[in-house]
């Protein structure tokens, strides 16, 4: 997001690190003019900013939608809770929830407004929110489901339909449902062949759909305190002392539609997503339904009752979902689901057991249940106004922890990460002026970039992300590049006087002094060159799968020499692995097929068994330079085999370095 709106400010046009990039959101042109600011730290502090105020003004449309049916002190209730709710703790991140869950909110109104009205001008200004929605946030392209739906249920329930309905023969409902069957058909088929997560959820994962769905829905339903969860969808159904009104039945019409909508939707992207990335508890993409479902438990403040079939059905589902959705106590914080994050509090802060957790869930659903049932029972309206008050304060405070624990949790993680970085953040622009800058990575962990990514946002001078083994980090753009020659030198050159570079690349040029962590800054002398490299080893010096090598262009005076290298395990931890057999060839090099590093004549191989605790170095001859080492370890073996955490197949620590040979030896 940041690359984006960085272009956005600089350029007009949107990119990732100098490449153009089409249109994603317009959450990237709001933040863009922030980082017209010079200091990334002052320009960082806006976009915050701006989250905060765009998010939290979601308060308004949900006063509003509250209004259509509910009271102002009930719609007050609602937009409060909506501005609480944990969800918003996503309002001070560079994400485009913080504008799309005030826009997505907008519609809501808008599209109950229209429906309550019949107004030309109301329907139009519905229409044309929720055509702009996807230009929001991708996912906001259901709520044009959500109008055509709702509109479809306002139809169906009318006075001219059920009386037209009321003409039919058994003969005529089976007719409709065959035609029903038939257009669910004719939509999935169209579907699955527009979207490819429709088709791979649907066609291949239907379990995995209900099962993850239920877990969002369980997530959104503990964040909000379970209460308005169960209050929300039993007052959709309309006590039969409540006269039918248009505005009820806008409501109701839009709240239907938009649950199932949206509870859909959240279920298929999680099925699809369990294909290709990890299984995830979603409720991120759920919630949008939280104003709908306090505008609900509005309705219930006023009301105070509701029918107990559907309060039944609407318990029994929260009692479901709160039991079968997993808690993540160990992943905090979770940011696809803040709603986890009051029961992730008690564990961590009030050491609640993973049964005590749900049992703590399970007693908020009981009280809930008895909050909702008592004032229809208590007489006199003082004190039953006096529970549903209180009621509501728990609610607002149950939201405002969840969302506070969030936010620390959140900020915890942030500044751990920040601190494994130097300082101060922005040390890159800092050592080079503001200059541009190349990054030139090996053997970068997948899943642990967050490092590279953190000093790319940092520090703007920062244009490009390379590696030598293709490990380059995203989002955006990478490029492994070619060896141009086998005096190291790299095609193409991007032209930069500096290149920021992992341990195990040399470059040709001065590097800079200074503390950078567990990177080296160069300044270099062009064409763009490397000195020597290893690759294929983890950033701990692990070797793994991939085969590693250690080149070497260019030795003083251009003579042979010996390569040192150096196995260990001693960074085993005692773990009892097999010996690792360790080959170790040594050649000359030459520029492959591939444009990259190649042997052209083995000169020495050596042999080493590497048992774990022991460390051997092995010195071999090499030809002049340039020069090629290549080691392979079998077998390998994995930490998590032995209880550990890491999953990694490892083979052993290697280091490499090189001893030029004395003239006239």
């Amino acid at each position: 997001m940041t690359q984006i709106a960085r272009a956005i400010a600089d350029t007009g046009h949107a990119a990732r690190r100098g490449q153009p990039y089409g249109f994603h959101t317009l959450y990237t042109v709001l933040t863009a003019p922030a980082w017209w600011i010079g200091s990334t730290s002052k320009a960082y502090s806006v976009v915050k900013y701006i989250g905060v105020f765009t998010m939290t003004a979601a308060v308004v449309p949900a006063y509003f939608l509250a209004r259509i049916v509910c009271s102002p002190r009930a719609a007050l209730f609602a937009a409060a809770a909506t501005g609480s709710a944990p969800a918003l703790v996503y309002s001070t991140m560079i994400l485009p929830e913080t504008l799309a869950y005030t826009w997505s909110t907008v519609c809501l109104f808008l599209i109950a407004k229209g429906l309550s009205t019949r107004s030309r001008r109301w329907l139009g200004a519905a229409a044309v929110a929720t055509l702009i929605a996807p230009l929001v946030r991708g996912q906001l392209s259901v709520m044009i489901a959500v109008y055509v739906l709702a509109v479809g249920l306002l139809l169906w329930s009318s006075e001219r339909i059920r009386a037209w309905r009321a003409t039919w023969s058994w003969r005529d409902w089976l007719g409709a449902v065959l035609f029903g069957i038939g257009a669910i058909v004719l939509v999935n088929a169209l579907l699955s062949s527009r979207s490819q997560e429709w088709l791979i959820a649907t066609g291949y994962y239907r379990d995995r759909i209900v099962d993850y769905g239920l877990w969002a829905a369980g997530a959104l339903t503990i964040g909000l305190g379970v209460l308005p969860v169960v209050a929300g969808l039993a007052a959709l159904a309309r006590p039969r002392s409540v006269r039918p009104t248009r505005e009820l039945s806008a409501f109701t019409a839009t709240a239907v539609s938009a649950v199932f909508c949206f509870g859909l939707y959240a279920a298929i992207k999680a099925a699809y997503v369990s294909t290709q990335f990890g299984t995830f508890i979603e409720e991120r993409n759920l919630i949008y339904l939280t104003p709908v479902l306090f505008a609900g438990t509005a309705l219930w403040l006023d009301r105070r009752r509701l029918r107990l079939v559907p309060l039944a059905a609407a318990a029994g589902f929260a009692c479901y979902v709160i039991l079968a959705t997993p808690y993540a106590l160990d992943n905090v914080p979770y940011a696809e689901a803040y709603g986890l994050s009051i029961v992730q509090l008690s564990n961590r802060d009030l050491s609640f057991a993973p049964a005590g957790v749900e049992w703590l869930v399970v007693g908020v659903l009981l009280v809930g249940i008895v909050l909702l049932l008592v004032p229809r029972v208590l007489p006199g309206r003082r004190a039953a106004g006096a529970l549903v008050a209180v009621t509501a304060g728990l609610v607002l405070a149950w939201n405002l922890t969840g969302e506070i624990a969030g936010s620390n949790f959140s900020n915890t993680f942030s500044r751990q990460q920040l601190g494994l970085s130097p300082q101060p953040p922005d040390w890159l622009d800092r050592a080079t002026g503001g200059q541009g800058v190349l990054f030139l990575g090996q053997g970068l962990d997948q899943g642990k970039q967050l490092k590279e990514n953190l000093v790319e946002f940092w520090n703007r001078s920062l244009k490009q992300v390379w590696s030598l083994d293709g490990t380059a980090p995203g989002p955006g753009p990478t490029l492994t590049p070619n060896l141009a020659d086998v005096d190291g030198r790299l095609s193409p050159d991007p032209g930069f006087d500096y290149v920021m570079a992992t341990p195990g690349i040399d470059l040709v040029g001065t590097q800079v002094p200074g503390d950078f962590g567990q990177w080296q800054l160069w300044h270099i002398q062009h064409p763009l060159r490397t000195a020597e490299s290893a690759i294929g080893l983890y950033s701990d010096g692990w070797s793994g799968p991939k085969l590693v090598s250690y080149n070497r262009y260019s030795t003083p005076g251009g003579r042979a020499g010996s390569v040192v290298v150096n196995v260990s395990r001693v960074g085993a931890n005692g773990i009892p692995a097999p010996p690792g057999h360790v080959t170790i060839r040594v050649g000359t090099l030459v520029v492959g097929q591939d444009k990259q590093p190649a042997f052209g004549r083995v000169t020495a191989v050596r042999h080493v068994l590497s048992r774990t605790g022991e460390e051997t170095s092995v010195s071999i001859p090499t030809p002049p330079p340039p020069i090629r080492v290549e080691v392979t370890v079998s077998p390998l073996f994995s930490p998590n085999d032995y209880g550990l955490s890491d999953q990694r197949q490892l083979g052993a620590q290697l280091s490499f370095s090189f001893e030029p040979r004395r003239p006239g030896s």
